[in-house]
């Protein structure tokens, strides 16, 4: 019987989009733990990233921190001229970065919903255009697109958030069917509520009517890491979307 082989991610290079913290923390993490380099992309907190980046390095793996805000093309290529310059490859883009606003679209104002749309797709968009055309000279590449349950359901009080994050799973699917023939495998990843600070800072009674999925529990950012890792190992899946949801 054919024995298919896994991806070896030891010494491949990842960028981690809002890999401060959170889910982006995790699969900085999860990676270098998989023998793969890593950017830390972060736009505010420059000592999170620099805790990130060190835990990398005693990993015996290497680390920069980038600062960019992906809702700006300008810095998206700042951020990818900085791997390039560093590693002088660039094989895995993990767009994680993501913000969101709780309001009903009469209280929503048109720059909240502008911001959260520039960020969570047109950021994931240009990220990957940024990085396309070194993937495709060296016909090896991985792009995970952390979307959101929000994206395939939908959210109530949060229509920019997941009218963004239901984008991105359009963007996957498009990227996946442009970029496959190039070596290049484009999945998305779609988490229900995790465990993390912008969870954590949400007021009790918005948590308290939040649903949990029937395992009974919000899943962990290492869950959301470990299938990352799981889909840059993988040699044939393109153009999905995997819900990391507990039976939701």
């Amino acid at each position: 019987m054919l024995k298919i082989k896994l991806c070896d991610l030891k010494n491949k290079v990842a960028i981690v989009t809002g890999g401060s913290r959170g889910i982006g923390r995790a699969i900085a993490y999860a990676l270098a733990k998989n023998g793969t380099n890593v950017v830390i992309n972060y736009i505010k907190n420059r000592d999170k990233a620099k805790e990130v980046a060190k835990e990398i390095k005693d990993l015996g793996q290497d680390a920069i921190i980038v600062q960019a805000d992906i809702s700006k093309w300008i810095d998206c290529k700042h951020l990818v001229n900085e791997a390039i310059s560093a590693f002088d490859r660039i094989d895995i883009l993990i767009n994680n970065a993501g913000i969101t606003t709780m309001k009903s679209i009469v209280n929503m104002t048109i720059e909240e919903w502008n911001r959260i749309i520039a960020v969570n797709l047109s950021g994931a968009f240009y990220c990957a255009r940024a990085v396309a055309k070194y993937m495709v000279e060296k016909k090896w590449g991985r792009i995970i697109n952390i979307t959101s349950i929000g994206g395939i359901f939908g959210f109530p009080e949060e229509s920019a958030y997941s009218a963004s994050k239901a984008g991105l799973i359009g963007l996957t699917k498009s990227l996946a069917k442009e970029l496959t023939p190039y070596g290049i495998l484009v999945n998305a990843i779609a988490p229900s509520c995790v465990e993390t600070d912008m969870v954590s800072s949400l007021p009790d009674d918005l948590k308290a009517r939040m649903i949990i999925p029937p395992i009974g529990r919000f899943s962990r950012a290492e869950e959301i890491a470990d299938v990352v890792v799981f889909l840059c190992r993988q040699t044939y899946i393109s153009g999905e979307t995997i819900m990391v949801a507990g039976a939701l």
